[in-house]
Protein backbone atom coordinates (compact mmCIF):
# COMPACT_ATOMS: atom_id res chain seq x y z
CA UNK A 1 0.00 0.00 0.00
CA UNK A 2 2.67 2.71 0.92
CA UNK A 3 4.16 1.96 -2.95
CA UNK A 4 0.84 2.83 -3.92
CA UNK A 5 0.67 5.58 -2.24
CA UNK A 6 3.87 6.68 -2.99
CA UNK A 7 3.48 6.03 -6.52
CA UNK A 8 -0.11 7.85 -6.64
CA UNK A 9 1.34 11.40 -5.25
CA UNK A 10 4.23 11.03 -7.27
CA UNK A 11 2.04 11.53 -10.38
CA UNK A 12 -0.17 13.89 -8.79
CA UNK A 13 2.75 16.10 -7.98
CA UNK A 14 3.93 15.32 -11.88
CA UNK A 15 0.78 16.49 -12.76
CA UNK A 16 -0.26 19.63 -10.27
CA UNK A 17 2.45 20.48 -8.31
CA UNK A 18 0.90 19.50 -5.26
CA UNK A 19 0.62 16.86 -2.73
CA UNK A 20 -2.18 15.38 -2.10
CA UNK A 21 -4.18 15.24 0.73
CA UNK A 22 -4.17 11.69 1.85
CA UNK A 23 -7.77 10.82 3.35
CA UNK A 24 -7.93 8.00 5.80
CA UNK A 25 -8.70 6.95 9.34
CA UNK A 26 -6.11 5.74 11.76
CA UNK A 27 -7.07 2.51 12.50
CA UNK A 28 -6.86 2.20 8.23
CA UNK A 29 -3.58 3.53 7.91
CA UNK A 30 -2.40 1.34 10.71
CA UNK A 31 -3.60 -2.31 9.16
CA UNK A 32 -2.63 -1.18 5.54
CA UNK A 33 0.40 0.90 6.22
CA UNK A 34 1.96 -0.34 8.99
CA UNK A 35 1.23 3.14 10.37
CA UNK A 36 4.53 4.46 8.30
CA UNK A 37 4.88 8.46 9.03
CA UNK A 38 6.71 8.27 5.31
CA UNK A 39 4.01 10.82 4.02
CA UNK A 40 3.23 12.92 6.81
CA UNK A 41 5.81 15.89 5.75
CA UNK A 42 4.75 16.58 2.95
CA UNK A 43 0.95 15.37 2.50
CA UNK A 44 -2.01 17.39 4.36
CA UNK A 45 -4.48 14.80 6.27
CA UNK A 46 -7.88 14.28 6.69
CA UNK A 47 -8.81 12.28 8.77
CA UNK A 48 -11.64 10.31 8.89
CA UNK A 49 -13.05 9.71 12.89
CA UNK A 50 -16.38 9.80 13.67
CA UNK A 51 -16.31 10.34 17.14
CA UNK A 52 -17.26 13.72 19.36
CA UNK A 53 -13.48 14.56 19.18
CA UNK A 54 -11.22 13.70 16.66
CA UNK A 55 -9.14 10.99 18.28
CA UNK A 56 -4.99 10.06 17.57
CA UNK A 57 -2.96 11.04 14.16
CA UNK A 58 -1.77 8.26 12.15
CA UNK A 59 1.95 7.82 11.93
CA UNK A 60 4.15 10.55 11.58
CA UNK A 61 1.55 13.69 11.57
CA UNK A 62 1.21 16.14 14.09
CA UNK A 63 -2.04 17.59 13.08
CA UNK A 64 -4.67 16.83 10.78
CA UNK A 65 -5.86 19.43 8.12
CA UNK A 66 -9.96 18.24 7.75
CA UNK A 67 -11.24 16.30 10.06
CA UNK A 68 -14.50 14.19 8.87
CA UNK A 69 -16.40 13.70 11.78
CA UNK A 70 -19.67 12.28 10.29
CA UNK A 71 -21.71 10.68 7.32
CA UNK A 72 -24.40 13.00 7.45
CA UNK A 73 -25.68 16.16 9.68
CA UNK A 74 -26.78 19.94 8.99
CA UNK A 75 -24.98 19.50 5.91
CA UNK A 76 -25.71 17.84 2.63
CA UNK A 77 -22.95 14.61 2.27
CA UNK A 78 -20.08 14.44 5.31
CA UNK A 79 -19.14 16.58 7.94
CA UNK A 80 -15.88 18.23 7.14
CA UNK A 81 -13.74 20.46 9.83
CA UNK A 82 -11.11 22.54 8.07
CA UNK A 83 -8.47 22.97 10.94
CA UNK A 84 -7.57 26.83 10.92
CA UNK A 85 -8.74 29.96 9.45
CA UNK A 86 -10.70 31.55 7.14
CA UNK A 87 -7.23 32.87 5.49
CA UNK A 88 -5.49 29.34 5.84
CA UNK A 89 -8.10 27.58 3.95
CA UNK A 90 -8.05 29.89 1.19
CA UNK A 91 -4.13 29.48 1.13
CA UNK A 92 -4.49 25.49 1.54
CA UNK A 93 -7.22 26.12 -1.43
CA UNK A 94 -5.01 27.80 -3.68
CA UNK A 95 -2.00 26.15 -2.84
Amino acid sequence: MRAWIRSFSQELVRLTGRYPALYTSTRWWRICTGNSPEFAAKHPLWLADWSNRAGPLPGGWRTRTIWQYAGKGRLPGDQDLFNGTMSQLRKYARG
